[in-house]
């Protein structure tokens, strides 16, 4: 089994989790699972919106689910530190996964199994991490986290790890241990990845904010041009500017699906530093950002 240790802080009065809290911190782990299983099957999204599939099903029934005594941060040297837990110490949660599943390997592709799926979510919680981290230090805006959709993190994994942090309102702090079964030492070195309550605070704007935004629909995009793509069909544009939808106005950078004509119109505007504007449709279920237009893209003038 890959075991991966939850310790989320217990309350300094009652040395225990509220009731709701701790409900809240286990579906947040179960989602984990989910996502990061999603993720290994289908490949990264911005936000997953359809049904999961049997694999996933299967997957997560043969996850095992524990819970531990009292962990004293103080007695442990844990990254987060016991001022910020009150030091009263931790409560214990325990998610077992099989490194892999029983049975014969598929006929076609690859199997969904246990390790694929639980490296993807050391590597999705070490980049959502990064990414708030990044917000904190150099006061970015939440649009880092687009940067970091090709290493799991999506709207949904953001929204697991604020319950895990006890929802959107708590922020609590909480830190998650790897330890990789024995039997297939091919994983990470064993780590514990520790979430402060700053930075689960901004992964859960960040997972609010890219939710609203996957469901936003109409929108349109004023700014200038970031970089341009030709590989594949369509060609795309990355405009940083100011997005506004049905869900509020953002500061980001959106990548929109342009026609020929439009993207030379969008390299000659690059280099002439004019801005423009694209009014279309944002898309779910992509890896990126993206916005589908309407019509042409419209040259501003100086």
């Amino acid at each position: 089994m890959d075991v991966q240790t939850f310790r989320v802080p217990l309350e300094p009065a009652s040395g225990a989790i509220p009731l709701p809290v701790a409900l809240r911190a286990v579906q947040g782990i179960h989602d984990l699972l989910q996502y990061a299983a999603r993720t290994a099957e289908s490949g990264p999204r911005l936000l997953f919106t359809d049904r999961r599939g049997r694999d996933v099903d299967a997957f997560l029934r043969q996850v095992g689910f524990a819970t531990a005594g009292n962990d004293p941060a103080e007695h442990r040297g844990a990254e987060i530190s016991g001022a910020e837990t009150g030091a009263a110490g931790f409560g214990v949660f325990l998610s077992r996964v099989p490194v892999a599943p029983p049975g014969p390997e598929p006929l076609f592709g690859e199997a969904l199994t246990g390790r694929r799926v639980v490296t993807v979510l050391h590597a999705a919680l070490r980049a959502a991490r990064e990414a708030a981290e990044r917000v904190l230090a150099h006061r970015d805006r939440l649009g880092v986290f687009d940067d970091y959709v090709e290493q799991g993190v999506s709207a949904n994994l953001c929204a697991a790890l604020a319950d895990v942090g006890g929802g959107l309102r708590l922020h609590r702090p909480f830190e998650v241990s790897f330890h990789w079964a024995d039997s297939a030492p091919a994983g990470p070195p064993d780590e514990t990845v520790a979430f402060t309550s700053p930075v689960v605070r901004v992964i859960a704007r960040a997972g609010r904010e890219l939710q609203a935004l996957a469901h936003s629909g109409p929108a349109t995009i004023t700014g200038t041009v970031e970089s341009l793509w030709r590989k594949g069909l369509p060609p795309r544009v990355k405009i940083q500017g100011e997005l506004r939808t049905s869900s509020g106005t953002y500061e980001r950078a959106v990548w929109v699906a342009v026609g020929e004509a439009d993207y030379r119109r969008a390299f000659l505007a690059q280099i002439e530093r004019r801005a423009l504007r694209v009014d279309g449709r944002l898309v779910p279920g992509q890896r990126r950002l993206e916005l589908r237009p309407d019509g042409g893209l419209e040259v501003l003038p100086r």
